[in-house]
């Protein structure tokens, strides 16, 4: 499978890398319901021998160039994630 670039990378704390994949979701409105508008972000936790040790899919309100990666890096201190 090629998704393509991912839309946003970062330092996933240690010595690999968070990719984000994104794609938008349109709800139309209607009579009893606004309209919405949210993006599916899948985020990869690639390691430095290219292998994805840890994903997950989130629903979010925020286009993806606006999210905040550090939130989302490993705490290599704790050995856990900082989300």
């Amino acid at each position: 499978m090629n998704w393509g670039p991912p839309i946003k990378t970062a330092s996933d704390g240690g010595n690999g890398e968070i990719l984000v994949y994104s794609s938008k979701v349109y709800i139309p409105g209607n009579q009893y319901a606004a309209s919405q508008t949210y993006w599916d972000n899948r985020y990869f936790y690639v390691n430095s021998d290219v292998r994805v040790y840890h994903w997950s899919i989130r629903q979010e309100r925020i286009p993806p160039q606006q999210i905040d990666l550090n939130i989302y890096k490993i705490d290599l201190d704790q050995k856990r994630w900082k989300h």
